[in-house]
């Protein structure tokens, strides 16, 4: 980057993503805690409808926190079987 610092002008999403704290933080979201793939849907309807950030995010981290609690108990299971 330091080399080339218009490496990114040609890239529209990226000026798009980082043009306000709100859409940078759902770029954040997006890419650390979801995955690239859960933007094609949930994205578009959260920049037009502000609103529903709160059920997509609510699901999102309801399945990961479901998935880690499975995980976790058969973990500790198991080690009480020892």
């Amino acid at each position: 980057l330091e080399k080339d610092p218009g490496i990114f002008n040609e890239c529209e999403h990226c000026t798009r993503a980082t043009s306000s704290v709100m859409k940078a933080n759902l770029l954040l979201f997006k890419t650390v805690i979801a995955g690239d793939s859960w933007g094609r849907i949930a994205v578009p309807v959260i920049e037009a409808y502000p609103a529903t950030a709160i059920i997509f995010v609510g699901s999102q981290l309801t399945l990961v926190f479901g998935v880690l609690n499975l995980i976790v108990a058969v973990v500790v299971d198991t080690f009480a079987d020892s």
